[in-house]
């Protein structure tokens, strides 16, 4: 099947939600999907591990296992199929980098924010991953951690953190953006991130 082959396209005016439901069935309905998000997920891929043939393979990869699952897709309130697609990327990813024995870099940005925290949680199911985030949170402080923990990885929304905490809706949005620069040093300072990476 090519993924990204030329042509016309009779499902142009589909939602993604429709393209991925009728994937399996029809395989071009999938190829629209895919040519629709494809600039986006190399983009991302590119920036996460900084060689645009190595980004081209992921995505490929990426592409197909997205084209598997598509049928696994259900429509989520803030949770667009592009974020669905950059999950996949994600762990794609991660899987090919543990593979290399090679440290990963994340980025955080609102582009990536859903897919990081719903990759998270299949993330931290390995031990080798939870080591490295709890040695990074024993180093933030306190309230970093607690609210990054919330967040990511025990799935409370920020409106939820923020009854917790007692502030503002936009207070937690800016100890969520803080934070994430924090355990961002953190990470770096231990080998996991672009200072790392070769130049």
């Amino acid at each position: 099947m090519g993924l990204l082959s030329e042509g016309g396209d009779p499902y142009a005016n589909w939602s993604d939600a429709a393209l991925l439901a009728r994937a399996q069935e029809q395989p071009a309905a999938f190829e629209v999907f895919a040519r629709r998000h494809y600039a986006a997920l190399l983009s991302v891929l590119e920036r996460l591990c900084r060689d645009r043939d190595k980004a081209r393979e992921l995505a490929n990869d990426t592409l197909f296992k997205a084209y598997r699952k598509a049928h696994t897709y259900t429509p989520r309130e803030g949770a667009t199929a592009r974020s669905w697609l950059f999950r996949i990327a994600f762990t794609t990813f991660l899987s090919h980098y543990r593979a290399e024995k090679r440290h990963a870099t994340v980025p955080f940005d609102p582009e990536t924010e859903w897919a990081l925290r719903e990759a998270s949680v299949e993330w931290y199911g390995d031990e080798e991953i939870r080591n490295v985030v709890a040695a990074a949170f024993r180093k933030l402080p306190v309230e970093a951690a607690r609210v990054l923990r919330r967040y990511y990885l025990e799935g409370y929304s920020c409106s939820e953190i923020a009854q917790m905490e007692g502030i503002s809706y936009a207070a937690v949005k800016v100890r969520l953006f803080r934070a994430r620069l924090a355990l961002k040093r953190v990470l770096i300072a231990q080998g996991y991130g672009y200072a790392a990476a070769a130049e």
